[in-house]
């Protein structure tokens, strides 16, 4: 964690301020130097510049499932009884739960894409 990160990109002001009320419209309260906002609006951002200006129902979809997984992240650091846990699981779990989501995002994916093309699955290897 101490370990120097390269410098990222500031993210467009558009970005930033797209994020921030789509938090402010579901009742989030968050600062405005959350590192969150800076991370979705990169991302955002990058979305973009491939020529995909992401739809609001894809953003609330999103946050949606950012919600349910925070609310997950919450309960069980309150079902901790030590400091020393909830520290733990708090380093470790921010560390992890990130490619603990992209993971079951990318079967969750895979079975999406069976149900809405189901003929390109069947052609498809496994």
């Amino acid at each position: 964690m101490s370990a120097p990160r390269a410098a990222e990109s500031a993210p467009s002001e558009a970005a930033r301020q797209r994020i921030a009320m789509l938090a402010r419209s579901l009742g989030w309260e968050v600062t405005d130097d959350n590192p969150g906002i800076d991370a979705a609006a990169r991302a955002l951002d990058g979305l973009r510049a491939i020529g995909f200006d992401a739809p609001d129902p894809y953003l609330d979809a999103y946050a949606a499932a950012a919600a349910t997984v925070a609310a997950a992240d919450l309960r069980a650091l309150s079902s901790l009884t030590t400091p020393d846990q909830v520290a733990e699981l708090m380093v470790v779990g921010t560390i992890l739960g990130d490619p603990l989501f992209a993971g079951l995002r990318r079967l969750a994916q895979q079975d999406v894409t069976r149900t809405l093309f189901p003929d390109d699955a069947k052609r498809a290897p496994s």
